[in-house]
């Protein structure tokens, strides 16, 4: 088993200077897909929408590529299970179910929490967050990046 601090990606490590001073790997490149793709048949309709919507706002950006396409099947589902639970948690009258056993938490709930979850945890390796993108680098202030932004406000200090 792998112990230790996971490596930093090659991007960050750009962004930080090498310090080490040692030789960064070659970056992979792949061609991104140029229009997105329409979503498999077996996705529900609430995640086929979320197929539809991310797979443009990625295709838009240049960041959705083929070996990406199982990670925004995943997403999808989650996203299209958690609408479903929710809806369902509404129909069945709110957060806690009172029976002659006793009182307990809807299990929709639980489902509702455990998809939306899921979901926030996979949309991360999508940017589907301003964190994950500012992570990647590409959090954008007025078309510029958060780090040239914030270089042309304070000065870039690296280089002092």
């Amino acid at each position: 088993m792998i112990t230790g601090r996971k490596p930093k990606p090659l991007e960050q490590r750009k962004r930080e200077g090498n310090l080490g001073k040692r030789a960064l790997p070659a970056p992979i490149r792949v061609a991104p897909l140029t229009e997105a793709p329409e979503p498999p048949d077996r996705l529900s309709e609430d995640a086929g929408e979320v197929w539809a919507l991310v797979a443009e706002s990625l295709v838009n950006v240049g960041m959705l590529q083929r070996q990406h396409l199982p990670i925004l099947e995943a997403f999808a589902e989650l996203v299209g299970l958690a609408r479903e639970a929710r809806r369902q948690l509404a129909e069945s009258g709110g957060q806690v179910i009172s029976t002659k056993q006793g009182v307990y938490v809807n299990p929709w709930l639980t489902a509702y929490q455990r998809n939306v979850k899921l979901a926030l945890s996979l949309g991360e390796h999508l940017g589907a967050s301003p964190v994950a993108l500012a992570r990647l680098g590409m959090a954008t202030i007025k078309g510029l990046t958060l780090q040239q932004e914030l270089a042309e406000r304070h000065g870039d200090r690296r280089n002092q």
